[in-house]
């Protein structure tokens, strides 16, 4: 379970990958609406540098399409951000000492 801004978002494990941006190894995707498993074409955010990223047709991770983002519904964008958000603060934490 993550908590984010006034949520609690709910975690599932899905096939270890690597994330294309940072190399980090990931093997958990959280949903945003709660209704599902990740499933292709669903968005999400790497925990360790903060990439929106998208699952393809086989479940693997790729950066996201510009075009995909913005074919997200806003509450899931919202979602994505807050979420994007938290994981630069950390990263300005940890930089920071």
């Amino acid at each position: 379970m993550l908590l984010g801004v006034n949520k609690i978002f709910l975690t599932k494990r899905v096939p270890l990958q690597r994330c294309p941006t940072c190399d980090t190894l990931l093997d958990a995707a959280t949903s945003v609406n709660h209704t599902h498993d990740a499933k292709p074409k669903d968005a999400t955010v790497c925990i360790n540098c903060g990439n929106i990223l998208q699952f393809d047709g086989e479940m693997n991770l790729k950066v996201v399409d510009v075009n995909e983002l913005k074919a997200q519904p806003p509450e899931v964008l919202q979602a994505i951000f807050e979420v994007q958000q938290a994981v630069f603060q950390r990263i300005i934490e940890r930089a920071n000492g």
